[in-house]
């Protein structure tokens, strides 16, 4: 099965999960260095937008700074994990990332947001269609004249 050159050097198109991951990743990189932004996007920002578990834990920590000090720095937020290896190292380079994207954060944590807003809203829809599509199958089911019942 021989792939053409145009076919192997076609762009990857992310998956939903890998855009809302970086979408993830963005939010606490532009946090860990613009805290001060939190006061402007806390009614939208939450843990249950974070799914990776080293992020959410992240995000927990520093959510809980921010809410106690508005100019809480990555420093101290590293301050506060327990764990000392992964979770530590995940931090710095969070914050070194931000840093090397440049000082559009705000753009930047909009931007992100606003990703995980409307994936959550799709994940929604899906979550809500398929309560439906059972409701349905347990009415057919005990509807003795459903065509779903003739086997």
């Amino acid at each position: 099965n021989r792939q053409t050159a145009s076919e192997d050097n076609r762009p990857t198109v992310p998956s939903e999960q890998g855009i809302a991951e970086a979408s993830q990743k963005e939010i606490l990189e532009v946090l860990l260095n613009e805290p001060s932004l939190y006061a402007c996007f806390r009614e939208r920002i939450s843990i249950e937008m974070f799914s990776d578990p080293i992020l959410k834990e992240i995000a927990e920590t520093l959510l809980a700074c921010l809410r106690t000090n508005p100019l809480a720095t990555g420093t101290d937020v590293l301050a506060r994990i327990k764990e000392s290896g992964t979770v530590s190292n995940r931090i710095t380079e969070l914050i070194l990332e931000g840093e090397q994207k440049g000082d559009n954060y705000r753009t930047r944590l909009e931007e992100a947001v606003d990703v995980l807003e409307r994936s959550g809203v799709s994940m929604k829809i899906g979550e809500d269609s398929t309560k439906l599509l059972d409701s349905s199958m347990r009415v057919q089911k005990q509807n003795r004249h459903s065509l779903g019942l003739i086997e």
